[in-house]
């Protein structure tokens, strides 16, 4: 063949190619615009989701179900895919969710495809996101589920998978599964959907639907006795107790049917419907009609307290007070049904709450101590924001008149906090006993007014407590050598606080009440600023800590780095290679920083890669199909992670205890071993982490370690006289917290500066095309940094042909470890040149990482009218990143 003949044949193909790639982008482009057409429709619209704007032609909110379906159409005719995914679920998902059932009985004559399924949302905890037809059910919208039901790909489904697109759905409500036996559709088989027919049986017997309970049990392969009836345990979780007092979910109890669902099951049906009981006369009622007590029999009794329990309240009581003592008691052996039961009966009437204890063993109850204490204190009556004081009190003397001693054995944690002070003395009296450290931090952190109504308590019954009361509430203020563990724990370091308004009132009246004072400490040079807060100046005046002389505030100094940098062939490719730090619980680590350290005991300085994950305020949409989106923002903390280079294995060895902020070598001036002060960490509006001080180790596999110092190392100690930790960097001659300027770089800086000449061999290649040394450098490692100058300076080349420049550009873009960092410096100059074709790997690079740089591009494209780019860009962003999420 001709060199003519091949290109002739390269331009056919092209001329056959474009119109192919023209019609796929169209078509996304369609598809996108018929997603935003549904979901700028406000009915259609995800609850908490951002507002979609409607697509030119299209009214959105203005517009109606009519107009939504022209444009539909009009869409679908430019190669519109009608089962695309968006926000969870396909266009018909969406019209039926919302009650748009014209525009889904469209979609179904046009290509809908009802089988598939929601993202999410499953039911019952174990089945898939609904179909079609599961998404009617859980909407009630039965019109449409008859319409459905005729389809032909409905009718056929077997009985069984007829069966599984339905039932699941409507477990959440009486009404839903009552429609669905109605409609005689396909029961769940016992022999073929055991879990499903299962959930079904126990949601009719829940529920009080007798009809229901008889045709699960008709059935040719219901058990004789089915299993889940008598499993031990709350008898209908997943079941919703009625809400509506006024409304009994079940009001008579249809005697015949019952007595027969009994005789079927061989087991009572008491324990099942006992939760839906409104009043104590409907109570009286249901146990008169002469269905089996289960009071004998322990399984049957211990399922009958778990719904007695979830009926309304009223009916709640006339339920337990109907069981035999004895049956209640050995029902209330079981730990879940005890713990249950004392968090229920916190907000009983007091009658009926000393009534509920009584029925309770006392070493029982103190063995539920802590979950009662946690439970109690957030309670509607018995909890720390109860509207009626005298009443809250009266119901934790019931339960401490339940207490026998001894207690010694329960623990401690959180009794300060949510315990009544009025009633502390009666625990104490009877042998309970709080850890030191809960008083310490109780004592230091406490507010002033519960502080002071406490304090006889504690000075009565806790003495050695009362005397180290004010040496533990300065503790946070003071540095220095002691002997008290709680106080050195609580001594200042890098995650203390002072809040000196309540310091100054507790300190007040601690001295007004002769405490016994400390022996004084220095104070932490965090508080020795100008002008002192009034708080450290009361302390200062009374002694309790010291001014540290200008001397103490000026014992550390940043220590050089006496150590060689030997760089290696094998460093530079590892470093190359990327994916440096595995990440934790799919969180990525940002800004890595490469960073050389002096090791101790080594003369040649250790390479310590670096990173982080954002700590701070995040943002997080939380979507679900039926329930919208959900907008989370909590306050997470960062973490940090790291390795060391080991030129002898070729290998990086994790690093233990890496802290988040950079680290600096700091020592003693009067001499000593070089350590580590880790900068401070902000976290915005979330606040922040301090620094702090840690000593290096090296193990025996050449692994670093990181010894977190506190209070009582002589460096550590120094440090907190000199430095706020809170702004360690500015304390020890920092602009940016994140690094080290001499000994820690951002990685392209430091690339740059270690192989400053093999990357000028490398770039200097490219402007030659030399393909050998080209694959050499990338064999050696190539860095994203220099892949983008090579971008950039080709683009800059006023030698290069467009031809020979494109040569240079695929060579770059066809790199994928590492693949260019497409900076947007470097995204700017390859605009106005680049062909729209060879744009295919920086779409693939960005769209899911980067979609802001990509929307800069489609406008810069569009303001140089190029429409073709301007159209490749938009329906890359248009395309979903991944399944069931809108691109």
């Amino acid at each position: 063949m001709t060199v003519k003949h091949l290109l002739a044949c390269c331009v056919l193909a092209l001329v056959v190619m474009l119109p192919a790639q023209a019609d796929a982008l169209g078509q996304q482009l369609a598809t996108q615009a018929a997603m935003d057409a549904l979901f700028s429709m406000s009915q259609v619209q995800p609850e908490g989701s951002e507002r979609v704007e409607p697509p030119k032609g299209f009214g959105g909110a203005e517009a109606d179900e009519e107009e939504l379906i022209q444009y539909l159409a009009a869409q679908k005719r430019l190669g519109a895919d009608l089962n695309a995914y968006g926000h969870l679920g396909t266009p018909l998902h969406h019209a039926i969710r919302s009650g748009l059932h014209d525009t889904a009985r469209w979609l179904l004559k046009n290509g809908a495809n009802p089988q598939l399924r929601v993202q999410g949302d499953g039911a019952q905890g174990s089945s898939p996101g609904p179909d079609a037809w599961g998404v009617a059910v859980s909407v009630s919208a039965w019109k449409l589920l008859d319409d459905m039901r005729r389809l032909p790909v409905y009718k056929a489904l077997s009985a069984d998978d007829q069966a599984r697109a339905v039932w699941p759905y409507a477990l959440d409500a009486a009404d839903k599964t009552a429609m669905l036996l109605s409609k005689r559709i396909a029961l769940p088989g016992f022999s073929t959907l055991p879990q499903l027919a299962d959930a079904v049986l126990l949601h009719s017997l829940c529920t009080g639907q007798p009809r229901l309970a008889q045709a699960m049990l008709g059935q040719s392969d219901a058990p004789a006795q089915p299993a889940a009836v008598r499993r031990p345990g709350q008898p209908c979780v997943g079941v919703a107790a009625p809400g509506d007092a006024g409304k009994p979910a079940v009001p008579s109890l249809p005697l015949t049917e019952w007595k027969v669902i009994e005789e079927r099951l061989q087991w009572p049906v008491l324990p099942f419907i006992a939760m839906q009981a409104q009043t104590p006369s409907q109570v009286t009622q249901w146990l008169a009609i002469g269905l089996r007590k289960p009071w004998s029999e322990p399984v049957a009794a211990t399922q009958f307290v778990w719904g007695a329990m979830r009926a309304a309240p009223p009916a709640s009581l006339a339920l337990l007070h109907a069981m035999t003592p004895a049956s209640l008691q050995a029902g209330l052996r079981d730990p879940a049904i005890m713990t249950a039961w004392l968090k229920l009966v916190a907000d009983w009437p007091l009658n009926d709450l000393r009534w509920a204890l009584t029925q309770v063993d006392a070493g029982q109850l103190a063995a539920k101590l802590e979950p009662v204490m946690n439970d109690w204190s957030y309670s509607k009556a018995a909890g720390r924001e109860a509207k009626d004081s005298k009443d809250r009190i009266a119901r934790w003397v019931l339960l401490t008149d339940r207490l026998a001693t001894p207690l010694s054995a329960v623990p401690s944690k959180g009794f300060l906090y949510q315990v009544p002070i009025e009633l502390w003395s009666r625990w104490l009296a009877l042998g309970f006993v709080v850890d030191d450290a809960e008083w310490a931090s109780w004592l230091a952190w406490s507010d002033p007014l519960p502080f002071e109504q406490a304090w006889p308590v504690i000075a009565k019954h806790q003495p050695a407590i009362a005397q180290r009361a004010v040496e533990w509430l300065v503790a946070p203020l003071s540095v220095g050598a002691t002997q008290d563990l709680q106080t050195k724990r609580l001594s200042y370091g890098s995650d203390t606080f002072h809040y000196d308004q309540s310091f100054l009132r507790k300190a007040k009246f601690l001295l007004a009440q002769r405490a016994q004072a400390p022996r004084p400490r220095w104070l932490a040079g965090a508080r020795a600023g100008t002008p002192l807060e009034p708080g450290v100046a009361f302390a200062l005046a009374q002694n309790w800590v010291r001014m540290p002389s200008a001397a103490l505030r000026a014992q550390v100094e940043r220590a050089p780095l006496n150590c060689q940098a030997r760089p290696s062939a094998a460093l530079r490719r590892r470093l190359a290679s990327g994916n440096l730090l595995a990440a934790e619980n799919d969180r990525s680590y940002e800004g890595d920083v490469v960073q050389l350290i002096a090791l101790p005991g080594e003369s040649t300085c250790g390479w310590l890669v670096a990173g982080n994950t954002s700590g701070g305020r995040q943002f997080i949409n939380e979507e679900s199909f039926s329930e919208g989106v959900r907008r989370l923002t909590p306050c997470t903390d960062g973490s940090a992670n790291a390795a060391l280079w080991n030129e002898a294995r070729s290998a990086w060895l994790p690093v233990t205890d890496m802290p988040e902020g950079g680290l600096i070598p700091v020592r003693l001036k009067a001499g000593g071993a070089v350590v580590f002060a880790s900068t401070e960490v902000e976290y915005g509006t979330c606040g922040g982490k301090s620094g702090g001080v840690h000593l290096p180790h090296l193990a025996p596999d050449g692994a670093l370690q990181l010894e977190p110092l506190g209070s009582g190392h002589p460096v550590f100690d120094a440090l907190a006289l000199q430095c706020d930790f809170r702004a360690l960097s500015v304390c020890l001659g920092l602009t940016d917290a994140s690094a080290h300027p001499v000994d820690a770089l951002a990685e392209p800086s430091l690339m740059d500066k270690v192989w400053a000449k093999e990357k000028n061999a490398f770039l200097a290649a490219m402007d030659r095309l030399d393909r050998a040394a080209l694959i050499q450098a990338r064999a050696d490692g190539l860095f994203p940094g220099w892949l983008d100058e090579a971008l950039r300076r080709t683009s800059a080349s006023p030698s290069l042909a467009l031809p020979e420049k494109r040569q240079r550009i695929a060579w770059v873009f066809a790199q994928r470890a590492p693949r260019p960092a497409f900076a947007q410096e470097t995204l700017d100059v390859l605009v106005p040149w680049l062909p729209t074709e060879d744009w295919g790997p920086v779409l693939s690079a960005l769209r899911c990482t980067n979609r802001y740089a990509l929307d800069r591009v489609a406008e810069q494209a569009q303001a140089k009218n190029l429409t073709a780019l301007h159209r490749r860009i938009q329906a890359a962003l248009a395309t979903s990143c991944s399944a069931g999420k809108q691109g």
